[in-house]
């Protein structure tokens, strides 16, 4: 479904002022201090808000797979780590990050 404004369905998250399908193949991973973020079937319309909720420190790696992308995001420091995973899991306010 393209990007529309809210209400957002079940399986669909909000991003700035648009709604745009969740992401459910999330893997985080701790790299020394900071963490590392790997992401499957990312919509390309995502792209600009995960690179900007990633933080300045992050580094992006994005690849082609099928219809989306695949999105690796490295060096993110703790508390830009915090709020991205809140952006992509608002539903799940307990999730932690991997000690």
């Amino acid at each position: 479904m393209a990007p529309h404004p809210p209400p957002c369905a079940a399986n669909e998250v909000l991003w700035g002022n648009l709604c745009y399908p969740r992401i459910d193949a999330i893997r985080i991973e701790r790299v020394g201090a900071d963490y590392k973020f790997i992401l499957e079937e990312v919509p390309g319309e995502l792209l600009p808000g995960l690179a900007d909720k990633a933080g300045d420190q992050a580094n992006l790696h994005v690849k082609k797979a099928g219809p989306g992308f695949e999105v690796t995001i490295t060096s993110v420091p703790h508390g830009d780590a915090t709020d991205l995973l809140k952006q992509l899991r608002p539903d799940e306010p307990n999730l932690k990050l991997p000690d």
